[in-house]
């Protein structure tokens, strides 16, 4: 039996082009073209197995080889072409990927507002851009993915998409923890969010995606962090790098479940997790990333004080070194401003 297409596994490839964002949480190393530094030999590769292509890049939309993949992509029989984008470029081209058969655009947006999307990619007017590539792609009935990275920024303001999202006539959001390479490994302990703290805050704003209407899931999430809301959670990709601490010995959810990424498991060695007793099911296919540019990341960090990294966030003020420095720092009240629910108490109840 043929697997429907929601449900099928993607074949992802990288077209090469520079990313014009500069987020700090960006996991992916230097781009490469595909298998083999060829990117068609990496479209021929994926049929006749898969029946998804992905195009991703960092930026597929800014490939001068764009058009000529989705027309091989075609060629070859794949029955669903579809772009990862950051949106820079979606509303001078939506049209033409529509016109072209794309099926489907997943679009990264790590905030409803300006501040903070473009705080995350630290390129001022990259939410204006993203926003009106994202009216323009619905405008030319390319349905659109919404994806949005939980980092220690932004999951407090996570519950300010659902809303958004609604007046967009965005119908699909998944959220994801970001990965520890590339730059989030370089400011890990500004990137990445303790997921026991984040995680409940992504739940509630998933809460109001539904009642709104939006199919909402959660990427690279351990099932045991989901409790009963564990059907939310994308299937783990099994290409991708997972760790499994100790405690996941005995969890019956084990061969399903995402685990952790490496660094984060070496550095804060499961003690968030718990075993389950169940095997949940799990809806949807995996969550789309550039798996083809992982590379290989060391699981141990340097000597440390064990103790301290289990029980803090993190080891003393995050401090940013020399290569992640991208500007001025920003002051305690310029942050506020960007970012205020960093700031505001929570409400009763």
């Amino acid at each position: 039996m043929t697997e429907p297409l929601g449900l099928a596994t993607p074949w992802v490839v990288a077209l090469e082009a520079t990313c014009p964002n500069q987020c700090g949480l960006c996991a992916e190393p230097p781009v490469e073209a595909g298998v083999g530094g060829s990117w068609r030999a990496s479209l021929e590769a994926g049929r006749p197995a898969h029946s998804r292509l992905v195009l991703a890049g960092p930026e597929p939309l800014a490939a001068a080889t764009l058009d000529e993949a989705i027309s091989l992509g075609h060629a070859l029989g794949y029955a669903s072409i579809e772009v990862m984008t950051n949106g820079r470029r979606l509303a001078e081209q939506a049209s033409a990927l529509a016109a072209a058969g794309v099926r489907r655009v997943q679009l990264t947006l790590h905030g409803a507002r300006a501040a903070v999307h473009d705080y995350h990619t630290g390129s001022p007017g990259s939410f204006d851009a993203a926003d009106a590539g994202l009216r323009a792609a619905l405008d030319a009935r390319l349905p659109v993915e919404v994806t949005t990275a939980l980092t220690r920024s932004s999951y407090r303001s996570l519950a300010d998409l659902p809303a958004y999202l609604r007046a967009r006539g965005v119908t699909r959001w998944t959220v994801f923890a970001p990965r520890a390479a590339g730059r989030a490994a370089t400011g890990f302990d500004r990137t990445l969010p303790r997921l026991g703290l984040a995680v409940p805050f992504a739940l509630h704003a998933a809460e109001l995606a539904t009642k709104l209407g939006i199919e909402t899931r959660l990427a690279d999430v351990p099932l045991c962090l989901l409790g009963p809301h564990a059907a939310r959670a994308v299937p783990r990709d099994a290409s991708a790098r997972r760790a499994l601490p100790e405690v996941c010995a005995s969890c019956a959810a084990a061969d399903v479940c995402s685990g952790l990424d490496p660094r984060y498991a070496a550095r804060f060695e499961g003690d968030e997790l718990r075993a389950r007793q169940d095997r949940p099911a799990l809806a949807g296919s995996p969550y789309v990333r550039p798996r083809l540019l992982e590379v290989a990341l060391p699981t141990e960090l340097p000597e440390g004080p064990r103790a301290a990294r289990r029980k803090l966030p993190v080891l003393g003020r995050a401090m940013p070194g020399a290569a992640e420095r991208r500007g001025p720092s920003k002051s305690g009240e310029a942050l506020r401003e960007i970012l205020p629910a960093l700031f505001e108490p929570e409400e009763p109840g």
